[in-house]
């Protein structure tokens, strides 16, 4: 990817910037190519209103329920995950609205970055109601336009894997930690992509391991 690529960056206006759009702006990059740039100000109200983010919160929890009767049959259970978009608590109100014990969360330990939630608070609620995670670490950049989330090894990054580990282990029935790498590798090489990604995920096997003391659990 070109150093000049500004996705997964937040960029923030000069004070000197007297434009009516950014003027003051804080904006997430979500992204940026050759056909264009997509991002979002995260610093400015919307015209979107609370009630139609309500109404579509509310869209969202029928589907799931709608959902559950085959979910049950299934023996499966599903998942919501804090996304990008997404607060830990609006997780937490749609897992209560539904009321399900087939419902529950995915707790990723870096999304909460997105919607400027401390990733920590985010676990600390949803850790609880999880069935399942996204184990990740991400580093913070900071460049000349703001600032960048990079994708690395678990224990190479800027999250506290430490607590977030605990706070896992010790709040939650999850007895799995999955491992999620999301790295900037080039798409001009298959070769150096896989070694990339291949070395990313050894790493962060032997940082859980050896740092946090996570072990496959004994087979009865």
């Amino acid at each position: 990817m070109s150093d000049n690529n500004l996705t997964n960056h937040f960029i923030i206006a000069m004070p000197s910037l007297m434009d009516e759009n950014f003027s003051q702006a804080v904006t997430y990059i979500c992204e940026h190519d050759a056909n264009g740039t997509f991002g979002i100000i995260i610093n400015r109200k919307s015209d979107i209103k609370m009630k139609d983010v309500m109404a579509q919160m509310k869209s969202f929890a029928s589907r799931l329920k709608v959902s559950i009767p085959a979910a049950e049959a299934a023996g499966i259970r599903i998942a919501v995950e804090n996304h990008c978009d997404s607060f830990s608590e609006e997780i937490l109100w749609l897992l209560d609205l539904v009321d399900s014990p087939v419902v529950g969360a995915c707790v990723d330990t870096v999304n909460a970055f997105m919607v400027m939630e401390d990733p920590m608070t985010a676990i600390e609620n949803l850790a609880p109601r999880a069935f399942t995670n996204h184990f990740r670490d991400d580093r913070i950049e900071f460049q000349r336009y703001g600032c960048k989330l990079t994708g690395t090894a678990v224990g190479d990054g800027d999250i506290d894997m430490k607590r977030a580990y605990e706070i896992i282990r010790t709040t939650s029935t999850m007895r799995r930690i999955n491992i999620e790498t999301e790295m900037e590798i080039p798409i001009d090489s298959m070769e150096v992509a896989l070694r990339m990604e291949k070395e990313t995920v050894e790493r962060s096997i032997r940082y859980c391991r050896e740092v946090l003391g996570i072990k496959r659990e004994a087979q009865e």
